[in-house]
């Protein structure tokens, strides 16, 4: 099959990003398995230097190409802006990767990211991330200590709830994604009325690479109790394929795939991540490679989220539309009401 990812973005990604991760992991698999590809991003994308066979088109370019050019593709699959002539003309799908409240039409082929994203839209249609097994190396034991990795200043990552953990079980923990003088929204009073803990802070800033992967693999858990409702969120499969179970709350996917002290734990209140966390301090080494192997095997791979795509892309080319012209019409952020586990020092 001949599949085109349309993406404004940079592949494969420069630092931080989700999406460009995700197209790029896409694409590694899709060319494993003998698809053609052709990759439509901005052009600072560097892809050709690992696939020198895909077909390369800069975005801001994109309305010169040929219909003769277009015609050799089978599917287009767009990621966050689409082109609407093509979309118009050729078979499609785009994926929305956010919890859009915009108001806002949806195309008739858009996809969803998880089961629970999907239905918080009054939509059907879903394809999975999922991530490359063999570049997350499995690590049994375990150090005492958290792992927070998301955008620090972003309010809904509930940094601040993850910091008093620490601080309530006196346990390090290791944070990604900014740094805590640059986050306002975390930075806080506790830094002068509790001093004597603040050596359980160690911050990372952004990470990728061999660091990320030190602190998922080394993290006794990783934090993810979120005040909204998670798309699908990498983090934790990354977390689970290095056996590392993670701490949850029930919002958005994060239900679909934790399963309550078998991979992880998923939590409704501050007292029941205080329990979680005392737990897995008091697993024994059995137990808690028992839990690291189980972690490995739940983490959703990204030759599952392929098996997935093609199986949409077919589905596509043989009905042309996954919804009827009012079906897309209803398709809307429905903002259900996320449970909110908060915790924290400020006055």
């Amino acid at each position: 099959m001949h599949i085109a990812q349309v993406f404004n973005g940079i592949v494969p990604p420069q630092g931080y990003g989700g999406i460009e991760r995700v197209v790029y992991w896409l694409i590694q698999e899709f060319i494993r398995q003998g698809h053609q590809i052709t990759l439509i991003a901005h052009r600072q994308s560097q892809l050709f230097k690992e696939f020198p066979q895909i077909q390369f088109i800069d975005f801001e370019s994109a309305h010169q190409v040929s219909e003769q050019q277009l015609g050799q593709i089978d599917i287009f699959h767009f990621h966050n802006e689409v082109i609407p002539q093509w979309a118009q003309h050729y078979p499609y799908i785009v994926t929305e990767h956010g919890n859009n409240k915009r108001k806002m039409s949806y195309q008739r082929n858009t996809v969803f990211l998880s089961q629970s994203h999907a239905k918080n839209h009054n939509a059907e249609y879903y394809l999975s991330n999922g991530i490359p097994l063999g570049q997350y190396p499995l690590e049994k034991i375990k150090q005492s200590q958290l792992a927070f990795m998301a955008k620090l200043n972003w309010r809904t990552k509930n940094a601040r709830t993850a910091i008093n953990l620490s601080f309530d079980t006196n346990t390090p923990i290791h944070l990604t994604g900014g740094y805590l003088k640059q986050s306002r929204k975390v930075w806080g009073q506790w830094c002068l009325k509790y001093p004597f803990k603040k050596h359980l802070l160690h911050e990372h800033g952004i990470v990728d690479g061999m660091e990320k992967l030190q602190i998922l693999k080394s993290a006794m858990c990783l934090f993810y109790i979120v005040n909204w409702h998670e798309p699908f969120a990498l983090a934790p499969h990354e977390a689970l394929a290095c056996g590392t179970p993670v701490i949850a709350s029930p919002n958005g996917a994060l239900k679909e795939y934790i399963q309550h002290g078998e991979n992880g734990y998923l939590v409704h209140s501050y007292s029941e991540a205080l329990d979680a966390v005392v737990m897995l301090k008091s697993m024994s080494d059995s137990e808690r490679e028992q839990m690291a192997e189980r972690c490995r095997l739940s983490a959703y791979t990204i030759e599952d989220s392929v098996q997935q795509h093609i199986a949409m892309y077919e589905k596509v080319l043989e009905q042309r539309f996954l919804y009827t012209h009012e079906e897309a019409k209803a398709i809307k952020f429905t903002n259900p009401a996320a449970v909110k586990i908060n915790k924290n020092f400020f006055f």
